[in-house]
């Protein structure tokens, strides 16, 4: 410790004492640590770290020579940046929305985000809004042989739920038979669960009726035994789809048929009564009622 009262006695040659008296101070040199948490990175003392570490020190001289040593005792929390290569893509309904981290999106686009980790510490990421392909259908009318109403689908193959609402009445159904309706709404589900609102206003089209029909082509016999056969007027250069559907709008039967001007439809599976042949072919329908005996 310092002090100004240590002396010593000195006795000179003559036999005379002389005194010496020590005025001491005493600089200590000083130890200490320095605690940090920092993201990502940390620069202390000209020198950048990326790990945690409690082995760095640096050494300081004081103003009167003295030595100081402090450790750096560093925790580096981790930031989660994501390139945009890596983009997450969510899907989202024409004209819907969803929400990410308490933020709603309802435009198609590339978002950056910011999220803050419990340290405090900022990553960012990426995400890409998409829309689901549109599904695109037509709705027809058919006001021959008592009448019908239909849906079209046109390049979609996946699952679907519809609700019709044809006058005050509710159906679940691709197609109703017998009805003529005065007004048609509904709804279309597809397998994204994506809705679309069906409505006579933008959707129904006049479909084929007999006299139009019949200009392309024929049916016989009606009423039928085992076969049925259709001749097309003129030949096609499409294949022709047909069904064969009960009065309920159950699909009992489906033939697809290549090019050709006179089709065979064998019925010899179907017991007697009153059926609804649908014939598809150029993009265009025809549907006629027959009758199969025994």
């Amino acid at each position: 410790e310092s002090t100004d009262s240590a002396s010593y006695t000195l006795i000179s040659s003559d036999g005379c004492d002389s005194i010496v008296t020590l005025d001491l101070i005493i600089n200590h040199s000083t130890t200490g640590d320095t605690s940090v948490v920092a993201c990502g990175s940390y620069t202390w003392n000209d020198s950048t770290y990326f790990e945690s570490t409690d082995s760095a020190s640096y050494t300081l001289i004081s103003s009167d020579g003295c030595d100081s040593l402090v450790t750096l005792d560093l925790t580096i929390q981790p930031i989660n940046n994501v390139s945009s290569a890596d983009t997450s893509i969510f899907y989202i309904c024409e004209n819907g929305q969803i929400t990410i981290d308490s933020i709603i999106y309802s435009d198609e686009g590339v978002y950056e985000l910011v999220k803050v980790s419990e340290q405090g510490c900022d990553s960012i990421y990426y995400i890409s809004i998409q829309l689901h392909d549109t599904v695109v259908y037509s709705i027809h009318l058919d006001n021959s042989n008592n009448g019908m109403v239909w849906l079209d689908l046109l390049d979609y193959d996946g699952e679907y739920e519809i609700e019709w609402l044809i006058d005050s009445v509710t159906y679940n159904m691709d197609t109703i038979f017998n009805i003529i309706p005065n007004s048609v709404t509904g709804t279309f589900i597809d397998s994204n669960n994506c809705y679309s609102m069906i409505d006579t206003t933008i959707g129904i089209q006049t479909g084929v009726g007999s006299s139009i029909a019949e200009e392309k082509l024929r049916i016989y016999p009606n009423p039928a035994f085992r076969y049925l056969m259709i001749e097309l007027i003129k030949a096609s250069s499409q294949p022709a789809v047909v069904k064969v559907y009960s009065m309920l709008g159950q699909t009992l039967l489906e033939n697809d048929f290549e090019r050709a001007s006179v089709y065979k439809l064998n019925l010899e599976s179907l017991s007697e009564g009153i059926y609804l042949v649908e014939i598809e072919i150029e993009e265009e329908k025809y549907i006629k009622q027959i009758k199969i005996v025994e």
